[in-house]
């Protein structure tokens, strides 16, 4: 089997395509909007690859009430897989 080597100009486009998956670790992953006549300014819970952020205080406050799980970076498998 003959192996020939990659074409120049896709050697180039996998190195820009490599480059384009940088951003994905300092913006959002998934956002999720709250609104309720309590909150008028809404709520927000942002995902990021490694992290959570936004109004998680005040959502796992609301957890309490309703009997789910308050939300924790640790109890997450995929905030230590996805940095990697």
């Amino acid at each position: 089997m003959k192996h020939e080597k990659l074409r120049i100009w896709i050697r180039l486009l996998l190195v820009i395509c490599g480059l384009a998956l940088i951003p994905v670790l300092f913006v959002p992953m998934w956002r999720i909007d709250l609104v309720a006549p309590q909150y008028p300014e809404g709520l927000m819970l942002l995902i990021y690859p490694d992290k959570l952020a936004g109004n998680v205080d005040i959502i796992n406050g609301l957890n309490h009430y309703i009997g789910m799980k308050t939300l924790h970076t640790e109890d997450f498998i995929e905030f230590t897989i996805c940095p990697i």
